[in-house]
């Protein structure tokens, strides 16, 4: 059986999980996210917590716990990211439900913002925010992409969290 599967999933104030045949509903104060079950594997509440049990496929015991787990975070607390615009003449604005990135090319790079994801942009920052930790981080990684981060520089969009290393140049002389 898998490690993570053994955990309990501790259930914050106000978060409630029904089952269904095909799928668990999650509602919270943030919203309602539904997660596809797997054959054999079941859970039960004791309390405010929930047990992932697994009787045959021991394979999906450890992802279905964790896909629920996200879905209990989402619902309660919400997943938010934080991207940098950082180079010569990067802007970034939202209008409505495009994103638009000036990003050093010859065009505006416009992206369309899904259903269920948030944008905000604060003086070249731009957050990302959800209930949907699999739609959050599909659309912060697509941001990501328009510029990625150069290792020389370290130009580019780039998360606020994370740190690069920057490469150094290597100088030949001539024999």
């Amino acid at each position: 059986m898998s490690r993570i599967g053994r955990k309990a999933i501790l259930l914050p104030m106000g978060v409630e999980v029904t089952d269904s045949s095909s799928f668990v509903e999650v509602k919270g104060p943030k919203g309602v996210l539904k997660v596809n079950t797997f054959k054999n594997v079941s859970f039960k509440k004791e309390g405010n917590k929930i047990i992932v049990e697994s009787k045959a496929q021991k394979k999906f015991h450890g992802t279905f716990r964790s896909l629920l787990e996200n879905a209990v975070i989402g619902v309660s607390k919400g997943f938010s990211y934080s991207l940098i615009a950082d180079g010569p003449g990067y802007r970034v604005s939202v209008s409505g439900k495009k994103l638009t990135i000036k990003a050093g090319y010859s065009h505006d790079v416009i992206l369309e913002i899904p259903e269920f994801v948030d944008v905000e942009v604060v003086k070249g920052e731009v957050k990302i925010s959800g209930i949907c930790k699999q739609d959050v981080g599909g659309f912060c990684d697509k941001v990501m992409q328009v510029r990625p981060v150069e290792p020389y520089k370290l130009q580019g969009i780039k998360r606020k969290d994370l740190t690069y290393n920057k490469k150094k140049r290597r100088v030949v002389e001539a024999a």
